[in-house]
């Protein structure tokens, strides 16, 4: 069964994580790779990217409210696996609080990363052959929330069948081919061409004000109301411009 909605994932990253690095050290389990050689990484094509020597899977994450906390009574603690490892940042905890409590909140997971690592860089020398450094590094332990919520999925009517809506580029360049810019437009923003038979039916009933505004205008200068006489002579050019519009 197709799910009628999408998923929106917002992410925010966790402070204090400085003064819990032990607390996070607790939850992590030994990467294999770490201890792979130079060769081995290169061959497993893991080159250009952090291989750390510990791994993180938390299972749960938890936002636990601290209203009696002395330095923010918005603070948002944050847990995972039953272990605190840091705060929601002060300036997005209102945030948070919105997505928890909507209606339209699916989920919550952590991801959580650092600590000691070697990356095999790949170079290409001035001969063309292919050079390997071996670097290592280390960093704080650090994690970012990840909170999921639905979204209704956009749906645009074509030909009385309901059709899912694709998003549309953006075009920011002049030099766009105006034919591309059309086919990006959604159906329901494209203009309407008009039948020949609905542009006479709109002439026909423009006659109407046309010669009502006429006469009127004719009768007021006749008695000298020069302020109505100005209304009907606008009313008249409307007209007249609606008319030429309709040809």
């Amino acid at each position: 069964m197709t799910q009628d909605y999408d998923v929106k994932t917002d992410r925010f990253h966790v402070a204090g994580t400085n003064y819990y690095q032990e607390n996070i050290l607790s939850l992590s389990k030994d990467n294999a790779s770490y201890d792979s050689t130079e060769r081995e990484l290169i061959e497993d094509g893991m080159t250009d990217e952090k291989i750390y020597e510990f791994y993180f899977n938390p299972q749960k994450c938890i936002l636990i409210p601290e209203p009696d906390n002395k330095y923010d009574k918005n603070a948002i603690r944050v847990e995972a696996d039953g272990v605190p490892i840091g705060y929601i940042k002060k300036g997005s905890t209102s945030r948070v609080k919105k997505l928890m409590s909507s209606e339209n909140f699916l989920n919550i997971s952590i991801d959580i990363g650092g600590g000691k690592y070697k990356i095999v860089e790949e170079e290409t020398d001035d001969d063309g052959n292919q050079i390997y450094d071996l670097i290592k590094g280390e960093s704080n332990y650090w994690a970012i929330v990840e909170i999921y919520t639905k979204m209704p999925k956009k749906l645009v009517s074509i030909n009385n069948s309901t059709q899912e809506q694709q998003a549309q580029p953006e075009f920011n360049h002049r030099s766009e081919n105006r034919a591309q810019r059309n086919e990006a437009v959604p159906h329901y923003a494209q203009k309407v061409e008009l039948t020949c038979e609905q542009k006479y039916k709109n002439r026909k009933l423009l006659r109407i004000p046309i010669v009502i505004s006429a006469f009127s205008a004719v009768l007021s200068l006749i008695l000298h109301s020069w302020g109505f006489l100005a209304v009907f002579a606008i009313i008249l050019i409307l007209s007249l411009i609606g008319y030429r519009k309709n040809k």
